[in-house]
């Protein structure tokens, strides 16, 4: 399921790194050059040097060069190979996950290139503790590193300028500020432009390429990526070749081009001898989907096999994981369900290795395995699993009941606070008036001073119980959403369990009831009571499933977003009174069921909007699946309304589904003009990303 393909990610939206191979030359020239040198600051630079070049391919042996250069340094009380020291011991923790550990060893770096006061050296060492901040999700410590080294640089133009420009493009293309990350882009585009380094413009190429392709600017995109290919190839760069591809590879999989997508992969796979272990097995994974997405299932599987022998290897649980459970969908897909259920159970298993794992994947696992005793009639095991998934389900629930609760106490912690400082601010504003008052003694121009002043003061009181009224709204507004997703998840619950356990029970009875009538018509006697319970119990076992059916969302549940949004608009098609149609993309594979459910939700909030005010003839729905996001677009040929009253119109149609929105994190755009109709553009992150 896309949902849980969090090695897709990795590859459509890969910043791949200069990752080399162990041959690269580099290593080679250095390896060959500190032979038979003499131990003084020459060699320690070549230790330091030869350190940075093997963090590219091998942690273990950078370390080792590197603990060998430190030592060296401080016999020669050599304070430059010292500080370049602890920024490739902070490069290998991060490497390893260890930002922490990294952070220190960059501080450590700071403060001896600080003292050393080469002012390049310094914003070096803060763009190495911005990646780190950036890394662990401290966008905000992330981007204040950037900017510290960038003014630290002031007018100098020289590289390390250049890669701060590019790491505060990423971190604002992460936060979707694309009109921020377009200007940083070309202001490093000028620096590499300056310098005449052409692998770093191709590096500005791929960035631009990526910032288009999620702008949805697939055009601009392409020539984006064209450009750093070219000029990587250009340079012998193959390492750095795979990227463009697989950018170009992803642009045609969202254009339904199949076969040129699988061009591109083809020749990224080519360039295997160069990638990293990681970029490989991200690579095979995307293969893989799709190879499936061509209903080509034993290429699929190969190539995640591939890719799981690489996690095995590197003893990556939480991918293995995954990639046990594609395979096993596969399997599931194809009726194979003995084998779908080995690669479920061998999913559960990775997970026992790792605590820090995506309970979403799990939960699926189990569901999936509970489905498949279902179909070959093991009810207690369906029925085991049923109420293992039922569990977890909760608990995922639940934890997030709680984060939102815990917004929640924020959000009145602020309310709270806003409160007190209207109220300070009026005691201000009465003590400055009566020392006014007192001073005042005939000073008519000074007591005009006071008078504006003060007004000004009332309006800032004013704008501030309006700000509180704000936040007093977003809060009943989130309140209301909690109360509503907890309503959905105990009906959610109770059909469940009535389709699958009371429905269980209801049809192993109808057995029990056959056999048992087989043997009273054996002795010939008067069946009319046995026939009438027979007839009363498949009277019950219909309404289960019928009650089920409804709690269940239907549709939805049984088959997917893509069937019940369809059914909906075939639901409206047949009333006569406006023209529905429908387009999806990749929403082929299931997505997690809470996000299903809230979307299909969202699209039927649109469409009753859209019949109650809108009078329009026709309306289009589209839900496209992309690479960490799913799109909806709805749209309407009717009378729009002004964008001014937008906040009312709607009245609370607009407040529910906004609330969706922000309690799913996604983001809302809506262009309407009165008799232009309505559009209505939509993003929703998807987990796990």
């Amino acid at each position: 399921m896309p949902s849980f393909r969090s090695c897709i990610v990795l590859v459509i939206f890969l910043i791949f790194s200069t990752f080399f191979a162990n041959g690269n030359p580099n290593i080679n020239r250095l390896l060959v050059n500190i032979q038979g040198m003499k131990h003084d600051s020459i060699y320690v630079d070549s230790l330091n040097e030869l350190s940075y070049w093997y963090t590219k391919v091998d942690n273990q042996e950078a370390k080792n060069y590197a603990v060998k250069a430190k030592q060296l340094a401080y016999q020669l009380n050599y304070e430059k190979g010292i500080g370049d020291t602890y920024v490739r011991l902070g490069i290998i923790a991060k490497n390893n996950g260890n930002f922490e550990k990294a952070l220190i060893k960059y501080d450590s770096a700071l403060v001896i290139r600080k003292k050393i006061g080469i002012l390049k050296d310094i914003a070096s060492v803060f763009n190495n503790k911005g990646l780190c901040y950036y890394y662990q999700g401290d966008l905000q410590n992330a981007l204040k590193q950037f900017q510290k080294g960038i003014a630290i640089l002031k007018d100098e133009i020289n590289e390390v300028k250049g890669h701060l420009y590019n790491s505060t493009v990423e971190l604002y293309h992460s936060e979707g500020l694309f009109e921020k990350a377009f200007l940083y882009a070309d202001s490093s585009f000028q620096v590499w432009n300056t310098l005449k380094d052409e692998k770093g413009k191709a590096r500005l190429y791929f960035t631009k390429a990526k910032l288009h392709r999620e702008l949805y600017q697939y055009d601009l995109a392409i020539n984006n990526f064209r450009e750093s290919y070219t000029i990587y190839e250009k340079l012998g760069e193959k390492a750095n070749l795979a990227g463009p591809l697989i950018g170009l590879g992803y642009i045609s999989m969202q254009r339904e081009q199949l076969d040129e997508a699988l061009d591109y992969y083809q020749q990224a796979e080519a360039l295997m001898e160069y990638l990293s272990v990681r970029n490989k097995a991200a690579i095979y994974t995307n293969l893989g989907i799709l190879y499936e997405e061509k209903d080509q299932y034993a290429k699929a599987i190969d190539y995640q096999l591939q890719a799981l022998n690489i996690y095995q290897k590197k003893k990556n649980y939480w991918n293995s994981a995954k990639t046990y459970y594609e395979i096993g969908t596969i399997h599931f897909e194809q009726e194979q369900y003995n084998l779908a259920k080995q690669q479920f159970f061998k999913c559960l298993e990775m997970y026992e290795l790792d605590e820090d794992y995506d309970p979403y994947v799990k939960a699926e696992a189990l569901r999936n395995i509970s489905k498949i005793a279902a179909i070959q009639n093991d009810y207690a095991t369906h029925a085991s699993l049923n109420q293992q998934y039922n569990e977890l389900r909760d608990s995922i629930y639940f934890n997030r009941l709680d984060a939102t609760d815990f917004q929640l106490e924020l959000e009145e912690e602020k309310r709270k606070t806003a409160e007190l400082e209207s109220i300070n601010t009026q005691n201000r504003s009465k003590m400055m008036l009566t020392q006014g008052l007192i001073l005042i003694g005939g000073l008519l121009l000074f007591a005009l001073f006071l008078y504006y002043r003060n007004r000004q003061q009332r309006y800032e009181i004013l704008q501030s119980h309006l700000e509180i009224d704000d936040i007093l709204r977003e809060q009943e507004l989130k309140l209301a959403y909690a109360k509503l997703e907890a309503t959905d998840q105990t009906q959610k619950r109770i059909g469940i369990d009535l389709h699958d356990t009371i429905g269980a029970m209801l049809a192993t009875t109808k057995l029990y009831f056959a056999d048992f009538g087989e043997q009273l018509q054996a002795v010939k006697v008067d069946l009319s009571q046995h026939k009438k319970a027979v007839e009363l119990l498949n009277q019950t076992a219909k309404e289960v499933r019928r009650i089920s059916h409804d709690m269940q969302e239907g549709i939805l549940r049984k088959f997917g977003l893509q069937s019940a949004v369809k059914d909906l608009a075939d639901t409206v098609n047949d009333s006569n009174q406006i023209k529905v149609s429908v387009h999806t993309h990749n929403l082929k594979k299931r997505i997690p069921e809470h996000l299903e459910i809230n979307i299909y939700k969202i699209v039927q909030e649109l469409v009753a909007n859209t019949l109650k005010h809108a009078k329009a003839n026709t309306l289009h729905i589209s839900l496209i699946r992309q690479t960490e996001l799913i799109n909806i677009l709805v749209e309407d040929d009717g009378i729009g309304f002004d964008e001014n009253t937008i906040s009312t119109k709607g009245g609370v149609g607009l407040a529910n589904i906004k609330s969706r929105i922000v309690e799913l994190q996604g983001t809302q755009h809506i262009d309407t003009r009165k008799g232009k109709g309505t559009i209505v553009n939509i993003d929703i992150p998807i987990e796990d990303t």
